[in-house]
């Protein structure tokens, strides 16, 4: 059992609910919480991008062992490629938005830029990564395998 396709839904869903927290906060910026919210999502996403990167690495490595992988590796590698910058996208977003939620920092115009432009990269980056694993699946198939005609038949018996 592979773990990561329950896995990579977690950084994109935390990614846009952070993008959209951050939308609400420069809305209606006494009623959102940001820096809790903001703390709360960045730990999450910290948590979930390598899992994610580690468990998908882990299920290429099964699949190429079992070899049920009818794909080229130029396909999977570019897949592959965005997962890791996606990986390095995530510790400058962490360190800015840590920055910005700070009271010392939080004020800075710097800082704040920094932080909207990692979290930009970061999305782009997971949306990117989450297309191509989409397209590897659901059109080239990738770690599916068709259950045999026979097996319903041969299961009921």
């Amino acid at each position: 059992m592979n773990p990561h396709p329950p896995l990579s839904g977690f950084p994109i869903v935390l990614l846009i609910l952070l993008c959209g927290g951050e939308i609400l906060w420069f809305c209606a910026p006494k009623t959102y919480q940001g820096p809790a919210v903001r703390i709360f999502l960045l730990v999450g996403t910290l948590l979930f991008v390598p899992l994610t990167y580690f468990s998908g690495d882990w299920g290429v490595d099964a699949a190429n062992q079992a070899q049920i992988f009818k794909i080229t590796t130029d396909q999977i590698s570019f897949h592959q490629n965005t997962a890791k910058l996606l990986l390095l996208s995530v510790v400058p977003l962490l360190l800015f938005g840590l920055l910005k939620s700070s009271a010392l920092y939080g004020r800075s115009i710097t800082v704040r830029i920094s932080y909207l432009i990692s979290l930009a990269l970061s999305l782009t980056l997971c949306i990117l990564t989450s297309y191509r694993g989409g397209e590897l699946v659901f059109t080239h198939g990738a770690a599916v395998t068709a259950e045999p005609k026979n097996a319903h038949a041969a299961k009921s018996l």
